[in-house]
C-alpha cells in the first residue's frame, strides 16, 4: 500500500473519533448551561443580597467607566426587580443549554451562539473581567506594568452597598 495516498477506512475512523468527541464536548457544554439554569433558580438568587454581595464586588476591577456603568445599572434595574431579572437569566440559561443538546444542527448552532454571547456579557459584567485590571504585588495582568510607579492610580474605597427597604417596599442602593 502507498503511503501518500491515505485509507479512506483509516480517515472515516477519524473523522468518527473527532465526530464523537465533538459530540460529548457540546453535550457536557449544555448539561453545564442547564446545571447552571437551574441553579439559578434556587431561592438565595432571588434576594437583592446576591447582587450586592457578589456581583458588586466583582465590579470593582472594571476599569472606571465599565465600573461606574455596571454600578448604575445594577442599582437602577437589577436589584430593584431581582426577581424579574434572576427568572429572565434563569431562563436564558436553560434555553442555552436545551438548544446546545438539540439534534437539529440550526438550534444547536444558534445555542452556541447564545452561549459566547452570554458568557462574555457574565465574564465582563458579573466577572468583573476575571479581575484582570485588578491591582496586585506584581501590577496585574493589564496594563501590563511591572514598576509599582507605573500602575494605575488606585479606585477610590471599596464599594459598599446597603439595602434599605423604603415604605413602598422598592429597594434603594447606597454605595
Amino acid at each position: 500500500m502507498n503511503r501518500d495516498v491515505p485509507d479512506p477506512h483509516h480517515t472515516h475512523r477519524m473523522l468518527g473519533v473527532v465526530s464523537s468527541s465533538r459530540r460529548f464536548m457540546r453535550i457536557g457544554l449544555g448539561a453545564l448551561w442547564v446545571i447552571d439554569g437551574a441553579l439559578q433558580l434556587q431561592p438565595a438568587m432571588f434576594t437583592p443580597s446576591f447582587p450586592v454581595n457578589v456581583v458588586g464586588p466583582a465590579l470593582q476591577s472594571l476599569p472606571n467607566p465599565i465600573y461606574e456603568y455596571s454600578l448604575s445599572i445594577l442599582q437602577t434595574y437589577i436589584i430593584p426587580h431581582i426577581s424579574i431579572w434572576n427568572t429572565l437569566f434563569a431562563f436564558l440559561q436553560l434555553l442555552i443549554g436545551v438548544l446546545i443538546l438539540s439534534n437539529r444542527h440550526t438550534l444547536r448552532t444558534l445555542g452556541l451562539t447564545l452561549s459566547l454571547v452570554w458568557s462574555g456579557f457574565l465574564w465582563v459584567f458579573a466577572e468583573g473581567l476575571g479581575g484582570i485590571y485588578a491591582s496586585t504585588m506584581s501590577g496585574g495582568v493589564f496594563p501590563g506594568h511591572t514598576q509599582p510607579t507605573q500602575r494605575l492610580p488606585r479606585r477610590r474605597t471599596p464599594i459598599r452597598l446597603a439595602i434599605h427597604p423604603t415604605p413602598n417596599t422598592r429597594t434603594q442602593v447606597e454605595t
